[in-house]
């Protein structure tokens, strides 16, 4: 794996910062955050961005499918082969799904639980609010894991 660049993460965070209107216009956007290694910092030359968006209760597939449009219109999003610097919307869910909690196949899954832990909110604070009050519960059985989370990640290195 090739270790993050600070160049490379700061020019990932100004394309976010580039792009964050249009998901800021998308209809029934409700909120998106940064996961994954560019919220960690440990992204890469070949790394995309990843989103996780929530859409109005009702809308899921519409802003799915306006996000698609959009970002393939402008040649940012996660398409084939064309990865790095991209847009990947992988994680998208409705206001009445809120809870990932309720998706934690193993009594312990630390993916999941980084995932929450670092996910950055770029737009919709008061739905972030909601997010974090509907998985706090859980979120917070893992902050006594916090040590071996961060030897699990320093561990891929080796």
């Amino acid at each position: 794996m090739k270790s993050a660049s600070s160049d490379h993460v700061d020019r990932l965070w100004r394309r976010v910062e580039r792009f964050r209107s249009l998901f800021e216009v998308c209809p029934f956007v409700r909120m998106v955050a940064v996961t994954n290694s560019l919220a960690m910092g440990t992204s890469h030359a070949e790394s995309d961005i990843d989103l996780f968006i929530v859409a109005e209760a009702g809308h899921l597939y519409t802003v799915r499918l306006f996000l698609k449009i959009a970002t393939q219109i402008f040649g940012v999003r996660v398409h084939r082969n064309y990865v790095a610097g991209r847009f990947c919307m992988s994680f998208v869910v409705t206001t009445r799904a809120l809870n990932l909690g309720q998706h934690i196949a193993l009594p312990f899954d630390p993916h999941l639980a980084e995932f929450a832990r670092t996910m950055i909110p770029i737009y919709g604070s008061a739905t972030y609010d909601d997010w974090y009050a509907a998985n706090k519960a859980w979120i917070s059985r893992y902050e006594e894991f916090a040590p071996r989370l961060e030897k699990l990640k320093a561990s891929r290195f080796f």
